[in-house]
């Protein structure tokens, strides 16, 4: 993989342990240790990825892949109202194994 997702995926861990510390602070966090229930992916430099002829292109170890999206709304508004991207790219499944972006 990139460096850049590995310090991308390093960020979200730390940005996870902080979140988990004031949760335990506070008495609210349900065990004693950290979990991870969801993996994510984080791409946190645009140079890794983009969206190129309806589809997101994405860089991994292997070279570009491209992934195909369904229509959304969200997508029109940045297509053609003047909405912009952000750099970061983050990558999870859902509980059935589908990719959301």
């Amino acid at each position: 993989m990139p460096t850049r997702v590995i310090k991308g995926s390093y960020r979200d861990a730390v940005r996870r342990a902080k979140a988990f510390r004031e949760l335990l602070k506070k008495g609210r966090a349900y065990t004693g240790k950290p979990e991870v229930r969801r993996v994510k992916i984080v791409y946190s430099d645009n140079q890794d990825w983009g969206l190129e002829n309806g589809g997101l292109k994405i860089r991994t170890h292997g070279g570009w892949i491209e992934l195909r999206y369904r229509d959304d709304r969200q997508l029109y508004r940045y297509l053609y109202n003047g909405w912009r991207l952000s750099s970061e790219l983050k990558l999870e499944c859902d509980e059935r194994g589908r990719l959301l972006i």
